[in-house]
């Protein structure tokens, strides 16, 4: 925890924003839950880290806290095309139930692509696929699921004016342990304050079926969150944010921050 603290610090840390004219700011993908429709210019690398912190407490038969530390996520974008990139990504996680031991280990490394279906034309949106799964070897034997666990989203983004941008996500997901798909989906307003301040404001949701023994359960959870963003250079950006789960009995909520480069610049 304390590096983390020293890693929030000395970076401060990363989000989707604004169009990107030639090479102009760059457009990561964090720290928001939903992406960014925009594809890393050809032969350019993006890269994306940050850490963050989370806790969660179910109320039940007996209360469980749950305290998650991401110590670090990493994101890398390759820009084959115009309108295509791959991308990997692996994180290394901390988690602890009540007081027990804090358990540590490499939540599932993933490849994945951007692909761009359609560009933003008055009332049009701008429009991307993006598809990533992850695979059981290459996850740490505690955090291990039975099988693949791929994402299918489709990102759109509507300028409103030259400082406000609507983004929203519709995706599904499957953990590789439940057979039903963890439908998602989020709304977010970015917008730009100055050539080097933004921000964003996002709600966020999920819906899944979980299987039980002798019954099922729906799950549907909402969330809000917030942040700040920072651009020292057009090819570097810097982000805190911070949410919480509302309208439930059981609470969630976060706290991220990150950085995110373009190479070369």
């Amino acid at each position: 925890m304390k590096n983390g603290i020293i890693t929030l610090l000395a970076f401060l840390f990363l989000l989707p924003l604004f169009g990107q004219d030639t090479l102009g700011l760059i457009t990561p993908d964090r720290p928001g839950f939903g992406d960014a429709v925009f594809i890393t210019p050809k032969k350019f690398i993006l890269i994306e880290t940050g850490f963050w912190t989370e806790n969660q407490k179910e109320v039940g038969s007996y209360i469980q806290n749950t305290r998650g530390t991401g110590l670090n996520s990493t994101l890398f974008r390759y820009g084959v095309s115009k309108k295509f990139e791959l991308r990997f990504d692996y994180t290394l996680w901390q988690e602890r139930l009540n007081k027990e031991a804090f358990t540590t280990g490499f939540q599932p490394a993933r490849v994945g692509f951007k692909y761009a279906l359609l560009e933003n034309k008055g009332a049009i949106p701008a429009v991307t696929l993006i598809g990533r799964t992850g695979f059981p070897f290459a996850t740490s034997k505690v955090f291990r699921a039975k099988s693949l666990n791929p994402t299918l989203e489709l990102s759109f983004a509507n300028p409103i004016t030259d400082w406000l941008m609507i983004c929203y996500n519709l995706g599904a997901d499957w953990d590789g342990d439940n057979k039903n798909p963890n439908y998602y989906y989020a709304l977010s307003a970015e917008m730009a304050f100055s050539d080097k301040f933004g921000g964003y404001l996002q709600g966020h949701g999920n819906t899944q079926k979980i299987e039980l023994a002798g019954n099922s359960n729906q799950i549907n959870q909402t969330f809000i969150e917030g942040g700040i963003l920072y651009f020292p250079k057009n090819y570097i950006q810097l982000d805190i944010s911070a949410g919480r789960s509302v309208g439930t009995i059981n609470t969630y909520s976060f706290l991220t921050c990150g950085f995110s480069i373009r190479i070369p610049n």
